[in-house]
């Protein structure tokens, strides 16, 4: 709120007799929500108030929907917030891809080393199996095996006794700088192992 006060002496008239004065005030105030009151004072001055809100959100509120407020522009106070750099998308986005591609690799590699195991007979446990012992007694001592590694074992080694069916595994001994691959072979026909051989050879 703002006021000015004439003492007495005056009715205010001269000041005001061009007649545009206060109205262009009254109007100024009433555009931003706010208003003007003037007039004499019963001692012989003049009072001149206007009220304006103190907020813009309080001066739209105060203006009705159907006139425009024309307020100046006030920089917010909140930091206007940076476009990221599509730069920083795309090395995100790529951090994102090597990330994936890392665990790949990882569990590719734990999967392998699992079906290594899984396909691989020491030559401890080859030793220790003798033929003629039973084929479920055999195979309850056995890894699991993996066809997938072990297929190609199938075209090396001695031929497949007549009537026999086989199994093929990875030995753990060295197969030499020749690059051969070290293969254990167990037959078995009508319930028993009837062969076990352990054989180099190229894939």
């Amino acid at each position: 709120m703002v006021e000015v006060v004439n003492g007495p002496g005056g009715d205010g008239a001269a000041a005001v007799s061009g007649g545009q004065g206060l109205t262009g005030l009254r109007e100024r105030a009433r555009l931003l929500g706010g208003m003007v009151h003037s007039g004499p004072l019963p001692d012989g001055g003049f009072r001149l108030a206007g009220m304006l809100p103190y907020t813009a959100e309080g001066a739209r509120a105060a203006v009705p929907e159907d006139e425009e407020l024309a307020l100046p522009a006030v920089e917010s106070a909140e930091p206007e917030k940076r476009r990221r750099s599509p730069a920083v998308g795309c090395a995100l986005g790529a951090l994102a891809v090597l990330g994936v591609v890392a665990a790949v690799a990882v569990l590719g590699a734990v999967m392998f080393v699992s079906s290594m195991r899984d396909a691989t007979v020491p030559a401890r446990l080859y030793d220790s199996i003798e033929v003629g012992q039973g084929e479920q007694s055999v195979n309850e001592r056995l890894p699991v095996g993996s066809e997938f590694l072990t297929h190609d074992f199938r075209k090396i080694g001695p031929p497949v006794p007549a009537g026999a069916h086989c199994r093929w595994f990875d030995g753990d001994r060295e197969s030499g700088l020749d690059g051969d691959q070290d293969v254990v072979r167990f037959c078995f026909e009508d319930g028993l192992l009837v062969e076990k051989q352990h054989f180099h050879g190229k894939v």
